[in-house]
């Protein structure tokens, strides 16, 4: 189970769990909670080894794919600068794991999770914790085919497009507070960690 309630105060938490949105629709999940009002993400893709992109799986290229889709979608892209002073530091993260055993095929492994500063009542020190995450994609694909991986990213982020936006129909009964030219800042230190207080997590299975 992932973990939530990245910036909800336990009232709310209540409150929202117990909440249906306009149209009758079952209350929310602690996934979907991670998602309300949540102001943009900041999109973050593992790098791929250099065999791969030579292959014609490329790490930027997907990055800006995730990019494009996001905006399509009505989710506003995050820069590295905001993402750093935004409350929560959301992160849009994208891993795709790959073995060659042969010259004639790979094995992957595709995830998409959305990442924040998450918090346990009983430890006061924030950690990235995943919040939300699409249905992971496995398979194998010929080697001359590597680049219709791409499909599959977009089909996840679609998935989470679309839980993004069914999410802003619940009820946002809390205000985060706004920095410089609007944007959500962080609380001080102490107080869940101040501007760039985590950096980007490593991708599972990748030594830290």
């Amino acid at each position: 189970m992932h973990v939530g309630g990245w910036w909800w105060a336990a009232a709310s938490l209540t409150f929202l769990l117990g909440t249906r949105p306009a149209g009758g629709q079952a209350p929310m999940t602690l996934d979907t909670l991670s998602l309300v009002g949540l102001p943009g993400v900041f999109v973050s893709v593992a790098p791929l080894p250099s065999e791969v992109e030579r292959d014609g799986l490329v790490t930027d290229s997907l990055r800006w794919m995730i990019e494009a889709a996001l905006r399509e979608g009505g989710v506003r892209v995050l820069s590295q600068a905001e993402w750093q002073v935004i409350f929560g530091n959301p992160m849009l993260w994208l891993g795709v794991h790959l073995v060659h055993p042969s010259p004639h095929f790979y094995l992957y492994s595709i995830e998409l999770e959305l990442r924040q500063l998450t918090s346990i009542p009983r430890d006061s020190m924030p950690a990235f914790g995943a919040t939300w995450a699409a249905e992971d994609v496995v398979g194998t694909v010929p080697t001359v085919r590597l680049p219709t991986l791409r499909k599959h990213v977009r089909r996840l982020v679609n998935t989470f497009i679309g839980a993004w936006a069914a999410a802003q129909r619940y009820p946002h009964p809390l205000r985060r507070s706004r920095g410089p030219g609007g944007a959500e800042s962080n609380p001080p230190p102490g107080r869940g960690g101040g501007p760039g207080a985590a950096a980007a997590p490593p991708h599972r299975g990748q030594k830290s």
